[in-house]
């Protein structure tokens, strides 16, 4: 279906008579009838279309020369995918013009599989199994998974760079590199059913409140504080999206980018998509959470205002090139994270790469360009169908795949103590420094700091905060306060010397180091800590 004005319609009756040779005065008629006139079409019979395009359990796509349902596989559809001829008796569904993909289908063999294993604790453990990469969408996404492969591709070869580039050449989109621990590899197809899940769940129009997220796109890479990594391939996750989706994109390096009342004065209720780009440092995400979970008020420029049910706003998305500042429970509850590994980067003075490497590198060409083939476009339209089906597979048993986030945790939190903290911390806790496997008064440690660093206005709570990461992060240090050292009110406390006359009880800093013979060994992985320990309260340790 497609929208027409009165001109259009004067002009197709116009091109009707002067086709059909008819007489003049028949098309005399035509052009001077008022029944053609504005007012006179408005009379015209109305009629109620069905442009739903999904239900609760699966997602049509629309091509010019079919028409594709993509669901969970079923003994009817084995594999998930249903086509459906132009004019299909069993078919009841309309499309606008601008909403048909302008390429052609046509079905191809499965490019991987997703196999689930029941784990401990009733956890769901996935895998994947890679069949072909045919499509360059699909290449990229494992490209952009590829944690570890600097260990795969540089490390391992040393200084035989003419072997590294051998090895990339022949290995261009590896997801189970050789010379990786199994745990890497684990981690790596993690990072890469995450992506594969997310791409799905954004493809399903439909939203359930009861799984109802934001994906949050973030770099893997740990730089220095305030250091903007970028340029690993963020946004082009989304921009393929927007291929197949209505979307509206906001910039959000503008930290105060709620305060604007027409802020989605673009969105309606045809937009898929909403895509805040480039997150600032300090944009606060949660003036989004009522939008993402609920209806949506949209306040356009020089109009009144309306409200976009639950059911037909937009699905949010984030990208950022920092670490969130907020990793609390209601963030992660509407969030589904996404990690990319720094495959593609950007060689400066400033950083150890070898060269440059771009998403065109991989690929000998812009993807999605004028010289993007049929055939290649096809296998992409293959690999999208195939992620959606994954999401609707899965969708009804509760899982919720998320990368490793071992880096993101670690990201946070020198994030939270920042750069000046943690050399004060380095050198005031090091193992030669006297101050671990000992009570301190917490006070004096609190004075010390500030004389290190010069900084007054500092609260004691954020000085806990910033302890508590330091020894989160720190490699020879095992705990802060350790439970069976506290009192019933989670304190350390012993009487001391204030003055030769004087004796008072004071709170207490134990910091425990890890045994010498086990010391610098790797420590608890970082995503089995609490993420969000800024929310506790000023018990202090």
């Amino acid at each position: 279906m497609k929208r027409v004005n009165v001109k259009e319609i004067r002009e197709f009756i116009r091109r009707w008579v002067v086709d059909r040779y008819e007489d003049r005065n028949i098309l005399n008629l035509v052009l001077n009838t008022t029944k053609l006139s504005p007012a006179a079409l408005e009379s015209l019979q109305e009629i109620d279309l069905n442009f739903t395009n999904y239900t609760p359990d699966s997602q049509y796509f629309f091509f010019p020369n079919k028409t594709i349902e993509v669901c969970k596989p079923t003994e009817a559809h084995a594999n998930g995918i249903k086509e459906y001829d132009p004019g299909a008796d069993d078919l009841h569904n309309y499309v606008w013009e601008e909403n048909v993909i302008q390429h052609r289908f046509k079905l191809l063999p499965d490019m991987f599989s997703i196999s689930q294993t029941e784990g401990e604790n009733g956890y769901t453990a996935l895998d994947i199994e890679i069949h072909s990469v045919k499509s360059h969408f699909f290449g990229y996404l494992i490209n952009t998974s590829r944690l570890y492969w600097r260990e795969e591709t540089e490390t391992r070869f040393g200084e035989d760079h003419e072997a590294s580039d051998s090895y990339i050449r022949t290995h261009p989109f590896c997801i189970e590199g050789e010379g990786l621990q199994p745990n890497e590899i684990a981690e790596q197809k993690k990072n890469l059913i995450n992506k594969i899940f997310t791409f799905g769940y954004m493809l399903h129009r439909y939203k359930d409140y009861a799984r109802v997220w934001a994906p949050l796109a973030m770099d893997n890479k740990i730089g220095e504080e305030d250091e903007c990594n970028g340029r690993s391939g963020k946004s082009f996750f989304f921009k393929v999206l927007s291929f197949l989706m209505k979307t509206v994109k906001l910039s959000g390096r503008n930290p105060k980018l709620m305060d604007n009342p027409h802020v989605f004065d673009q969105v309606n209720q045809f937009t898929d998509l909403l895509l805040v780009d480039d997150c600032d440092r300090y944009l606060n995400l949660g003036l989004f959470y009522d939008n993402i979970t609920s209806d949506m008020t949209v306040n356009p420029k020089n109009n009144r205002s309306f409200t976009i049910s639950f059911e037909d706003a937009p699905k949010f998305a984030f990208t950022t090139n920092y670490v969130p500042q907020d990793f609390d429970p209601s963030s992660e509850a509407r969030s589904l994270y996404m990690v990319f590994s720094d495959w593609y980067h950007q060689k400066t003075e400033d950083n150890d790469y070898r060269e440059t490497r771009s998403i065109r590198d991989d690929f000998g060409k812009t993807l999605y360009a004028f010289d993007y083939t049929e055939e290649v476009w096809n296998a992409d339209l293959n690999f999208w169908l195939q992620c959606c089906r994954v999401y609707l597979t899965l969708k009804d048993t509760g899982v919720k795949p998320q990368p490793p986030m071992g880096n993101m945790e670690k990201r946070h939190l020198k994030a939270s103590m920042g750069a000046n903290f943690e050399d004060w911390a380095e050198g005031y806790f090091s193992p030669e420094g006297g101050h671990l496997d000992d009570y301190i008064p917490r006070d004096e440690v609190f004075n010390e700091y500030q004389r290190f660093s010069n900084v007054s206005r500092i609260t004691m709570q954020a000085f806990t905060k910033r302890l508590k990461a330091f020894c989160k992060l720190c490699p020879w240090i095992d705990s802060i306060n350790p439970p069976e050292l506290c009192n019933a009110g989670g304190r350390i406390q012993r009487t001391v010397q204030v003055t030769p006359e004087i004796r008072k009880t004071k709170d207490m800093v134990y910091i425990r180091s890890i045994p010498l013979d086990t010391k610098f060994a790797t420590k608890t992985d970082a995503t089995e800590q609490a993420l969000a320990f800024e929310n506790e309260d000023e018990t202090p340790f």
